[in-house]
């Protein structure tokens, strides 16, 4: 199949060829990157559960979303998560956009309902941060500090 990838400054498209039918928006993205030589990128790997996160493209870091599908509307979160987990159709279209993280606050996976994928820029702690704080916080007193 082939996909055709669009990033800043949108003067190019790449034409990514010759992938396998089940091929993720990953591959084609390491096959753009290493056989095209058009764009270079970074990803942060998560293993429990498996989450490849786009951190950069072409140099720029930042929050980068997907849009994709016949009508070029953002990927689904589980997408956005995991850029192995999404394939693209054949001649598909995927566009990487540059946005604010406060822009996605109607997002499904917020902080309320899963602090762990906090997408919409607030912060949450793991309890168990709260709870190793207090201790060091309890010990330094102890010693006098």
């Amino acid at each position: 199949k082939d996909v055709a990838i669009l990033v800043p400054p949108y003067d190019d498209v790449i034409h990514v060829r010759g992938l396998d039918d089940d091929a993720t928006l990953f591959t084609a993205m390491q096959n753009a990157q290493d056989d095209e030589g058009k764009m270079t990128f970074s990803v942060l790997i998560h293993e429990v559960p498996l989450e490849i996160i786009v951190m950069s493209i072409n140099g720029v870091d930042g929050y980068w979303q997907i849009l994709g599908g016949g009508n070029m509307q953002p990927l689904p979160s589980k997408a956005m998560l995991n850029i192995d987990s999404y394939e693209p159709k054949n001649n598909e279209a995927v566009l990487f956009r540059l946005t604010k993280r406060e822009d996605h606050a109607d997002q499904e996976d917020d902080c309320e309902k899963n602090p762990y994928r906090c997408l919409n820029g607030c912060v949450a702690v793991n309890t168990s941060f709260w709870l190793l704080i207090s201790t060091i916080l309890a010990t330094l007193t102890c010693w006098g500090h």
